[in-house]
This record gives structure tokens, sequence and C-alpha cells, in this order.
């Protein structure tokens, strides 16, 4: 959630391609200003400015991992409980949110 892949580090990008290669799905929440896709659009929506945030959260698994300060700590917690909730946030916002064209 709340992803901006124009200002994603050349290491995001090699990490994110090396979890594709082996299978991993990406789904993104965007800020309806942002018009860069670096991966097909249908893995995208988008949320109205004032609900978007930069401090990106990634749920995996039974883990949630949130970037704060714009990427200058990150929080992982193990929590199965935890990242279902996150994931069913995020699948919320995803039926929500504006599909990109």
């Amino acid at each position: 959630m709340f992803a901006d892949n124009k200002v994603s580090p050349p290491e995001v990008v090699e990490v994110q391609k090396r979890l594709r290669d082996a299978g991993a799905k990406f789904r993104f929440i965007v800020d309806e200003g942002n018009d860069f896709y670096r991966y097909p659009k249908k893995e995208y929506r988008k949320v109205a400015k004032n609900f978007f945030n930069h401090d990106v959260i990634v749920i995996f698994s039974d883990h949630v991992a949130t970037l704060i300060d714009k990427g200058a700590q990150i929080l992982i917690v193990h929590n199965a409980s935890l990242a279902e909730t996150n994931r069913r946030i995020f699948n919320f916002i995803w039926a929500h949110g504006k599909e990109v064209i």
C-alpha cells in the first residue's frame, strides 16, 4: 500500500524483479496523481491524494512491513492476525480504488 514506483531505488526494483521471477504477485495502491507504472496497469489501483500516505506497507505471508519516514526505518511484525487485518484493509481499498486504464 502507498507505493510510488517512480521513487523506488534500483535495489528495490531488483528485489521486486527477483520476487516476480520466483512467482510472487504484486498489487499497488497509488495516489490518483501518479501516472508512473513500472508494471502492468492491472496491478494498480488509485486512491484520492488526501487518503494517500507515502509510508509504504507491505503484507506478505504472516508479516507486515512498514517503511517509516519514507524508508528511513523499517518495522516488520510477524503476526498472522495483524497480517490478515492489513490484508483485509488493503482488499477494501483495492475494491474501492480507481482502476488504471
